[in-house]
């Protein structure tokens, strides 16, 4: 089942809340706005209306009364008196009605008061007849006419009032009845609203603490587990997809990494004593190492000692341990072959000595012949030098002949190009010549038409009077001005025909020079064939001169080096053989033993020459890995 997140519920829960109270409170001020509505009209339009209507009563009984005092009033001042009463009561009933007319809500109410109004107009009618009576001193006839007539019309007015008192008491109680329905309806809507609010909120409240606050719990119990050490305990709410489920899978992470360190410590520890157990047996193995190293370090250490005094019979006769017996093994060996080899060379120091002696005397007598040979080719390279540069000079004369020539030649041919391009320029200045002449034509006709234009506007001038005389000067002087032009470009036409015949005489004169420039360079042409001819003979003398020149000279130089050597090896030869004195010398200060020993050896040597040649070069190797 899906579970939605508490932030989600929560919203959810206080947004129903706050729509509950908000519909409530709207609800609330409706009715509340509706009885206050009906007690407004009870109080601004029942009230005042029963009111009016007990006035209206009252002012009626008044008014009879007053009619009654008229007659039973035996003097004028009481008569005068009632007569005011009467008047004053009426007003104040018209004044009443017309209170009413403004309170009037329904047609009944309406229809009464109209026929209260017209009952009332008739009961007063009627009462101006009693006064008069009355005040003739007729009082019986008043009283009768008082009793008769206008007893009916009071009774009209009585029952009209009583009904519209009815209807007036009646909308009243109807209105107080619609306010206690209002009233009772609103207490019961307010009862249920509080009693379904507190509902939503013991939901609300029940539903954070068995969602959010007992899960809180039971995680804060299971984090506590996890800081005293307890690692197996299981945190519960993990498979929730709400907050309450992302806390139980960050606290699960966090126990998961608690077991991981864990673990990890725990092979930490177990890597560390694996470590100090190799590191025991490694230190067992070197003090072992070194032991062995030690003793063969210390043979070989004699034994080079005796080599370093030329006791080349010394041998390692105590065995090393098994890894540098081999050591061992190979310094007997390169000690052997050191003897061996220094014997050889004792053999063969006696036939260099003698080889040298033979070579000296040969090379004295080459050097004498190749110094008589170097002589005679360095005066035949002498001669030939002199030749040679004779051959050169005449060669690089010819040269800068031919070379002059084709200069020649090219200067020709330029200033054949310069001339045909001069011809082109002349063709286009004279193109341009007839262009310009024809620019000119239109400004001699534009200064025509201008003129003409000037002319007509000096005419309209002159026919404005004295309003157009600004207009006619300036007429004028458009007019001189396209005069001048006019000339101006007349005076540049004739200088573009003469410069048109100018041109024309230039073009021809250039072409003639053309004509001329390419005779020449055909003649140049022909001169510079020759010398090309007489400078190619001349440079294959001087060539082949040179080469025989520098074949003289190599022999010259393979001569003088020749004799270079010579001496070189004559002086190598004297060297050879003060080496070999002290190569004999050396040799001597070694304790080298007995010549059948010598012999064997020399033929082990013979035979072995790449294993015993490298004993030394195996004893530095092996030793090194040894220590490394």
């Amino acid at each position: 089942m899906r579970r939605f997140k508490i932030k989600t519920t929560l919203s959810a829960i206080f947004v129903g809340i706050a729509l509950m109270v908000g519909t409530f409170a709207a609800y609330t001020l409706d009715r509340l706005r509706a009885v206050d509505d009906k007690v407004g009209e009870v109080a601004n339009v029942w009230m005042p209306t029963l009111e009016k209507v007990k006035d209206i009563e009252v002012r009626l009984g008044d008014i009879r009364t007053a009619y009654r005092n008229h007659i039973l009033q035996p003097e004028d001042a009481g008569k005068r008196a009632a007569v005011e009463l009467i008047e004053q009561s009426v007003e104040l009933l018209e004044n009443d009605m017309l209170a009413l007319q403004g309170f009037s809500t329904s047609d009944a109410q309406r229809i009464l008061l109209r026929k209260i109004k017209e009952s009332f107009g008739e009961y007063v009618s009627k009462g101006r007849e009693v006064l008069v009576l009355s005040a003739s001193g007729q009082e019986d006839k008043a009283a009768k006419w008082l009793r008769e007539v206008m007893m009916e019309r009071a009774e009209g007015l009585r029952n009209a009032s009583a009904q519209l008192s009815k209807i007036t008491k009646t909308a009243s109680e109807n209105a107080y009845i619609e306010v206690e329905r209002d009233f009772s309806a609103t207490f019961t809507v307010a009862i249920g609203s509080v009693a379904v609010l507190l509902v939503v909120v013991a939901g609300a409240v029940y539903f954070v603490a068995t969602n959010v606050a007992r899960p809180i719990e039971r995680i804060t119990l299971a984090m506590r587990g996890l800081t005293d050490g307890d690692l197996g305990i299981t945190v519960p709410f993990a498979d929730r997809n709400d907050e309450i489920g992302d806390m139980s899978r960050a606290v699960e992470i966090f126990r998961m990494n608690a077991v991981e360190n864990r673990r990890l410590e725990k092979e930490t520890a177990d890597s560390r004593s694996e470590k100090e157990r190799d590191r025991d047996r490694h230190a067992r193995d070197q003090a072992h190492h070194a032991e062995a190293l030690e003793q063969a370090t210390q043979g070989l250490g004699d034994g080079l000692r005796h080599l370093a005094g030329g006791d080349l019979e010394f041998r390692l006769t105590e065995a090393f341990a098994t890894d540098f017996e081999p050591l061992r093994a190979d310094f007997n060996s390169a000690a052997e072959t050191l003897r061996n080899t220094l014997f050889e060379v004792i053999r063969t120091t006696g036939s260099i000595d003698g080889g040298s002696s033979e070579i000296s005397r040969s090379v004295d007598n080459l050097s004498k012949r190749t110094e008589q040979q170097a002589a005679a080719l360095e005066e035949t390279a002498a001669a030939l030098d002199e030749i040679t540069a004779n051959v050169a000079q005449s060669a690089k004369r010819a040269d800068e002949a031919r070379n002059t020539a084709k200069q020649a030649a090219l200067s020709t041919d330029r200033s054949g190009t310069i001339v045909n391009e001069a011809i082109v320029a002349m063709v286009k200045i004279e193109q341009s010549s007839n262009q310009i002449a024809g620019i000119i034509a239109v400004i001699d006709e534009i200064a025509f038409q201008t003129n003409l234009l000037a002319l007509n506007a000096g005419v309209e001038a002159a026919r404005a009077g004295e309003a157009g005389k600004g207009f006619a000067v300036v007429a004028q002087e458009v007019r001189e001005l396209a005069q001048r032009s006019a000339g101006a470009a007349r005076e540049i036409k004739n200088l573009i025909q003469s410069s048109r015949i100018d041109v024309e005489s230039g073009v021809q004169l250039v072409k003639d020079t053309g004509e001329a420039l390419r005779s020449i360079e055909g003649q140049v042409n022909a001169i510079n064939l020759n010398m090309d001819a007489i400078a190619t003979s001349t440079n294959e003398q001087s060539t082949g001169l040179l080469q025989v020149n520098a074949a003289i000279n190599q022999m010259d130089q393979v001569t003088q080096q020749n004799a270079a050597m010579v001496e070189e090896t004559n002086g190598a030869s004297a060297t050879l053989a003060a080496e070999t004195n002290h190569l004999r010398r050396l040799v001597e200060r070694f304790s080298l033993g007995s010549m059948e020993a010598t012999r064997s050896g020399t033929l082990r040597l013979v035979e072995e020459p790449s294993r015993e040649g490298n004993s030394l070069s195996r004893i530095g190797e092996r030793l090194r890995q040894r220590v490394a």
